[in-house]
C-alpha cells in the first residue's frame, strides 16, 4: 500500500483531541497510571533537564510561521450560528471530564463521540440523535477517557480506540458492534499503526503525561514491549506516535515534563533523533495532497509545521493565532482547516495563508472535525466540575460548511 493510501486514515475523518492533558480533571474511579506491558522493562519517569545535548536535528526549529492578517477579522459567517449537535448526550454524568472526543468516520455518514468511562456513541444523522456502540455480545467495555480513533484505510469494519485512565487500546473488526481490548497496555494517549502491512502487526502506543513511556507491539497488540528508554532523557511526555512502516516511526512529544518536539526513528524505535523543535502536539494530519504532506501542531502560539518527506524535515506554515494547537483536518478538496483563536480557518495553499470561514467560536473548543457527508464542521468541549460532571448541553456544536461552494 502506498504512503498516499496511508494518508487516508487521518484525512477526511478527524483526530483532534488526542494527546497531553497536563494533569487536568483527574479521575476518581477510572484506573489510569501509564500501564506496564506484559513483557519488557518499563520506561523512566518524567524527564529532567530540558537540554538536548548534542542530538542531531533536521528541518526547521524555532517559532513556526509568520503572523497572518485577517485571522481575527470579520468572517463570512459572522451572522450565522453554531447549532446544537449534543442532543441526547447532554446530561450524561461521567467521571474525569465527560465528553472528550469526536470523530467523523471517513467512509460513511457517521459521527463517533467518546464519553469518559461511558464508552462510544454514534450519530448517523449529523448529531440529531446518539446511540451507544460496542453493545454486541461479548464486547469488552471501553472504560477509559477516549483520546483517539484510527480507521483502517482498507477495511471499513475495523478501527481502533485509545484512551487514558483505564485500558489503553481497543479494536473492533465489526464496525463497532463489539470491541476487544488489546493486551494490557494502559493509559494510552496516542496510537500508531503500520498500515503498509496487511496484517497490521506493528502498533506503537504513547503514554499519558510521562516521558520515555512508549510501547511497541509486533503481533497486532497481543503483547507490548516498553521501548521508552531509547528516547532521549529530558524529553517531555511521549504521547503521540505515528507509524510510517515497520522500521520508520515518528513521535510527537509535548512540553509536559521536559523538552518537546518531533522525534524520528528509522530502526523500529531502537534509536531516536529530534527532527523538529516545533510540533508534536496531539495526533498529526496525514494529507492526501500530491506531496503526501504531514501537518503537526505545536502546543502554543498556533504554530503548525509541515513535512513532505515522511517526517525527516519540517518547515513552518503561517501561524494561526490559536492559544493551543489541535489536529488540522483535510477537506475533500484538499484544503486544510484548523481551529484559530476566534474562527475555523481554512488554507488553500498548504498553510501559507489562512482565512476565517465560520461564525465566531462560542467557546475554546477541544477539537475540530469535518464530515464530508454532512458537509459540516463539528467542535466540542468538556467540563470537569464536581465528582461526576454531566455532559454540557453545548458539548458538541455544528456549523454547515459546503466545501464545494464555500
Amino acid at each position: 500500500m502506498s504512503w498516499k493510501r496511508l494518508a487516508l486514515v487521518l484525512s477526511l475523518g478527524v483526530f483532534a483531541p488526542g494527546c497531553t492533558f497536563y494533569t487536568n480533571c483527574p479521575c476518581a474511579n477510572a484506573g489510569g497510571t501509564a500501564g506496564a506491558p506484559a513483557t519488557g522493562t518499563g520506561g523512566s519517569g518524567t524527564g529532567g533537564s530540558s537540554g538536548m545535548g548534542g542530538m542531531s536535528t533536521g528541518g526547521t526549529s524555532g517559532t513556526a510561521g509568520m503572523p497572518v492578517s485577517n485571522l481575527n477579522g470579520p468572517s463570512p459567517g459572522d451572522n450565522d450560528t453554531w447549532d446544537d449537535a449534543t442532543t441526547n448526550l447532554a446530561g450524561i454524568a461521567s467521571d474525569c471530564g465527560n465528553l472528550y472526543y469526536v470523530s467523523a468516520k471517513p467512509d460513511e455518514d457517521r459521527l463517533i463521540a467518546g464519553v469518559v468511562a461511558e464508552g462510544l456513541f454514534e450519530s448517523t444523522d449529523g448529531g440529531q440523535s446518539w446511540s451507544p456502540i460496542g453493545t454486541g455480545k461479548g464486547s469488552d467495555a471501553i472504560a477509559n477517557r477516549p483520546s483517539q480513533i484510527l480507521y483502517d484505510p482498507d477495511d471499513t469494519n475495523t478501527f481502533w480506540e485509545t484512551g487514558i485512565y483505564g485500558p489503553g487500546v481497543f479494536e473492533t473488526t465489526d464496525d463497532g458492534d463489539t470491541f476487544k481490548e488489546l493486551g494490557d497496555v494502559n493509559a494510552t494517549e496516542g496510537l500508531g499503526i503500520d498500515f503498509t502491512d496487511p496484517k497490521r502487526e506493528t502498533l506503537l502506543a504513547g503514554g499519558h503525561e510521562k516521558s520515555q513511556t512508549l510501547f511497541l507491539s509486533t503481533d497486532g497488540g497481543t503483547k507490548w514491549n516498553s521501548i521508552g528508554n531509547a528516547l532521549p532523557s529530558g524529553t517531555g511526555a511521549s504521547s503521540c506516535p505515528l507509524v510510517i512502516d515497520s522500521q520508520n516511526f515518528l513521535l510527537g512529544i509535548s512540553n509536559y515534563g521536559g523538552t518537546p518536539g518531533i522525534f524520528r526513528s528509522d530502526d523500529a524505535g531502537e534509536t531516536w533523533n529530534a527532527v523538529s523543535a516545533v510540533g508534536g502536539y496531539r495526533p498529526p494530519l496525514l494529507a492526501t495532497d500530491a506531496s503526501s504532506s504531514i501537518y503537526w501542531s505545536d502546543d502554543s502560539g498556533g504554530a503548525i509545521v509541515r513535512s513532505v518527506d515522511q517526517g525527516m524535515t519540517w518547515t513552518p506554515t503561517a501561524g494561526t493565532g490559536a492559544d493551543n494547537g489541535t489536529t488540522p483536518v483535510e477537506l475533500p478538496d484538499k484544503r486544510i482547516a484548523v481551529l484559530g483563536k476566534r474562527y475555523v480557518l481554512v488554507s488553500a495553499d498548504q498553510g501559507a495563508s489562512w482565512r476565517p470561514v465560520s461564525p465566531p467560536l462560542p467557546y475554546a473548543p477541544w477539537g475540530l472535525a469535518y464530515s464530508s457527508y454532512e458537509r459540516a464542521f463539528f467542535i466540542w468541549h468538556w467540563t470537569c466540575d464536581g465528582v461526576l460532571p454531566p455532559v454540557p448541553s453545548d458539548a458538541i456544536l455544528r456549523y454547515d460548511f459546503d466545501y464545494e461552494t464555500q
